[in-house]
């Protein structure tokens, strides 16, 4: 079976099961969505600020060392845009359902 198939699935069960979220909700999950942004924001600088440092660097030790670094900088910053997209998609489906639930 295909995998999309499989993730777009999962989601269509999650959504069945979301309940109605309330205005107070939905403003605490808009709060967290823009906390995740600037964190997803800030490690993904991070990961570019390493980078870059690391192009000028030629000690072989902070060559390998540093490369160290850069792995756990990316897998955070990969990592944080995963969270962020979670919190995306469900804050924006939980709007709509909220539009169409309170304002029809």
């Amino acid at each position: 079976m295909n995998t999309q198939f499989k993730l777009n699935e999962k989601h269509i069960e999650q959504k069945k099961r979301r309940p109605i979220l309330q205005i107070f909700e939905l403003k605490q999950l808009a709060e967290m969505e823009d906390s995740y942004k600037q964190k997803c924001k800030k490690a993904i600088r991070d990961y570019k600020a390493w980078h870059e440092a690391q192009k000028s660097e030629t000690d072989i030790i902070v060559l390998l060392y540093g490369n160290l670094e850069g792995i756990m900088l990316r897998k955070y910053a990969e990592e944080a845009v995963k969270a962020y997209w979670v919190i995306r998609t469900d804050f924006r489906c939980s709007f709509k359902d909220y539009i169409q639930t309170h304002c029809s």
